[in-house]
């Protein structure tokens, strides 16, 4: 499966292919599931806007910001990255972005001052806007011809998305309240 994302070979589901359904449905839901992943990352913040305000000395209105810097910055940056790797293999592309989304994630929960907190969230915004266009392209990519307008439309990868801001605003207050130990 890595092998054809490398090389940017994503035949159809034919005989003689050389990713059968399989193969596809695994990456399709890995996808999915990075996708998800940086989908609650994103979104959490809504659900532990006050511990974020008490922890680091921030009004709300400041830690608010914290998801509308993250938006602007993807907003921006998503669309110059993917037009800078362009040239790129998807597999490179897909794991530097969820690389730079993930330090970007550990720098937010390591932050000790607002500062640092909306750095490391435009570094996790540059890594979802690398990843998510990319994965779904992928994702629609392999999928069989009948069903690359249904993945592209939401039903594949871009599910992790979809399905992530509610679970994101349930989950952010459950583990805020949590003690820290219990959390990482």
């Amino acid at each position: 499966v890595l092998n054809a994302l490398a090389s940017g070979r994503f035949p159809e589901f034919s005989s003689g292919s050389i990713m059968n359904k399989s193969k596809a449905a695994i990456l399709i839901a890995t996808l999915s599931a990075a996708n998800f992943a940086i989908g609650m990352g994103a979104f959490v913040v809504i659900g532990v806007l006050t511990p974020i305000s008490e922890g680091l000395g921030m009004t709300k209105q400041e830690a608010g910001f914290v998801l509308t810097a993250y938006a602007i910055a993807y907003a921006i940056l998503s669309p110059l990255l993917v037009a800078f790797t362009g040239g790129w293999s998807r597999r490179t592309v897909l794991l530097i972005g969820m690389s730079l989304f993930g330090l970007g994630a550990a720098l937010s929960a390591l932050a000790t001052d607002s500062t640092l907190l909306y750095a490391a969230r435009i570094i996790a915004a540059a890594g979802s806007g690398m990843f998510t266009p990319v994965a779904a392209s992928v994702a629609a990519r392999i999928a069989s011809p009948m069903h690359q307008a249904q993945i592209a439309g939401g039903s594949g990868s871009p599910v992790g998305i979809a399905a992530s801001p509610n679970t994101s605003v349930v989950a952010g207050p459950t583990s805020a309240e949590l003690p820290a130990d219990r959390v990482f």
